[in-house]
């Protein structure tokens, strides 16, 4: 079982949701979704305040990763348990971007303290079940799997990929992400916030404008952030999804 697509087009080539009886309707096989479940780390030594703008940056992100990328997204980032939240993708291929995104705009907050564990887990839900409003009250084996994924994740990691029938994650994957992880974690609060933009395919000159610095300084920041690197990885994996 492998994480595929969701997305469509209208006849003009933009990006549109698919309904789930239109998508079961185009496809003999079952869909599949990415999981995404998170938590942030050390929250208890936080001040509730600060806990709360960090649950609110998630939600805010996940909508402009959604208007970002129209289609991946299925209903709205759900919190829960305090410090728990919960993402559903209808495009499993964008997963990653879209972990790494949030981890960017957590990261992005003033504080290099702060950051966000995510699991990732591809694979079918109970589409009777799902609540747009609130993801987290949905079941499935993608749910499942990245709940458990993240209960069980070790103190080491703060980033999991889970996908094939048994759920296992791969050598290559384990690799991957382990190196993400590590990445990420050097972020500065300036690479990050500059680095989230990236991922949600904006230009240099147009993030400049949009931090209100140069487009050299730009520059500087995602190279000293290893944007070059991430990217090429990203849209390789991402192509690979597009041709399953």
């Amino acid at each position: 079982m492998f994480c595929v697509a969701a997305a469509g087009a209208d006849s003009h080539g933009n990006g549109v949701f698919l309904g789930i009886n239109e998508l079961l309707e185009q496809s003999s096989q079952p869909l599949i979704y990415a999981v995404l479940t998170g938590d942030i780390v050390n929250s208890s030594s936080l001040d509730p305040m600060v806990l709360k703008d960090i649950l609110q940056l998630l939600s805010n992100g996940a909508e402009r990763f959604s208007e970002g990328y129209p289609g991946s997204v299925v209903g709205k980032l759900d919190t829960y348990g305090g410090d728990g939240w919960q993402l559903l993708m209808s495009n499993a291929g964008l997963s990653i971007r879209a972990a790494l995104f949030l981890r960017a705009v957590v990261r992005s907050y003033n504080n290099p303290r702060i950051d966000t564990r995510i699991a990732i887990a591809c694979g079918t839900v109970n589409e009777y079940t799902l609540v747009p409003e609130r993801i987290s009250q949905s079941t499935g084996e993608a749910f499942t799997e990245s709940g458990r994924a993240l209960k069980n994740m070790d103190k080491q990691h703060r980033m999991i990929i889970l996908h094939g029938e048994d759920f296992v994650q791969s050598g290559f994957s384990y690799s991957v992400t382990s190196l993400l992880d590590e990445l990420v974690r050097q972020w500065t609060s300036n690479q990050a916030a500059t680095i989230s933009l990236a991922l949600l395919g904006k230009k240099q000159e147009d993030i400049a404008d949009i931090i209100n610095k140069s487009q050299p300084t730009v520059n500087k920041l995602l190279q000293r952030a290893s944007w070059r690197g991430i990217e090429g990885f990203l849209e390789e994996r991402e192509y690979r999804y597009q041709r399953l």
